[in-house]
């Protein structure tokens, strides 16, 4: 469930560029803080439903639920000290959307005309330049005759289908999480203060960092995935022992590596992850290239 309202004369953070983003944590949820033109800032609150409902039941009001939350975070609290709220309060849930059609003859939707995921993560940029990319070697191969549209358009829709997706589930979890007494992501600034070696830890920074696909696109024609089981079962006893063990163990790096190609395995942007045959290359240019034809060629 999201709160939001606009406010007039309210400060940026001084020890970032200007227009930055702010973003904050309190028990229920979080708060963004998007600097718009005209003086204007985005101010709005990303709570539970659960939570939600809990208060208005409490014959709390929207203004006094969000303002009650910006009050309990001193970052965006300090950027309002001087503002004025010049709008009434919005609200909405559910926000994310996935179009039933992602491409047809004559064109393909990228970015947010494809689809959107709540902005917890910030992957707007990234899923519109990644879809970009995805876009350009489909049209370049049609265009080239390497590949028939209908092909292209199969490729581009699973492939950016499986991007989305695949941030989709980590959002969800981590809106799962909360139990309705001290949500995750006030507990995630805490825990943001340490290290930790777990593979799904891991996973989860490259996922929404943008690197896990950046590591798909740079990724070589011929390196092994035969350490990768390709079957979609759990580890086994001897591989969640390993886990427990200290880092740079061998069996735990192996097992860790193991856990997380499973929970996000690559796709699309190799050979091996090629979708109906189809993967994006750029040797010896940006194009969508046939697995078979290539490997044959390397034997």
């Amino acid at each position: 469930m999201a709160l939001w309202g606009y406010w007039k004369n309210a400060q940026q953070m001084s020890s970032a560029p200007k227009g930055v983003i702010a973003v904050g944590s309190v028990q229920d949820g979080w708060i963004w803080s998007i600097p718009l033109h005209n003086d204007t800032m985005s101010v709005g609150l990303v709570t539970h439903k659960t939570t939600f409902k809990e208060k208005r039941q409490q014959a709390t009001t929207l203004e006094q639920i969000y303002l009650e939350a910006i009050e309990s975070c001193p970052l965006i609290k300090g950027l309002l000290k001087d503002g004025e709220l010049v709008t009434k309060i919005s609200a909405e849930q559910d926000y994310s959307y996935l179009s039933d059609v992602f491409s047809e003859p004559g064109y393909f939707l990228a970015g947010d005309a494809a689809c959107f995921i709540d902005p917890l993560l910030s992957t707007g940029v990234h899923l519109a330049t990644f879809s970009g990319m995805l876009a350009a070697a489909s049209i370049g191969s049609i265009i080239r005759g390497e590949v028939s549209e209908e092909q292209a358009s199969i490729f581009y829709t699973q492939s950016y289908r499986h991007a989305y997706l695949r941030l989709v589930i980590i959002v969800s979890g981590l809106y799962q999480q909360y139990n309705g007494k001290s949500s995750y992501f006030w507990e995630a600034q805490e825990l943001a203060h340490h290290e930790y070696g777990s593979a799904l830890n891991e996973a989860f920074l490259h996922v929404v960092s943008g690197m896990e696909d950046l590591r798909d696109s740079n990724e070589t024609v011929g390196e092994s995935k035969a350490s990768v089981p390709q079957d979609e079962h759990l580890l086994d006893s001897r591989q969640r022992q390993a886990l427990t063990l200290p880092e740079g163990h061998e069996e735990a790096t192996f097992a860790r590596s193991e856990l997380y190609n499973k929970v996000f395995m690559r796709f699309s942007l190799s050979p091996e992850t090629a979708v109906d045959g189809l993967y994006v290359t750029s040797d010896p240019y940006l194009r969508l290239a046939y697995a078979q034809r290539d490997t044959s060629a390397v034997n």
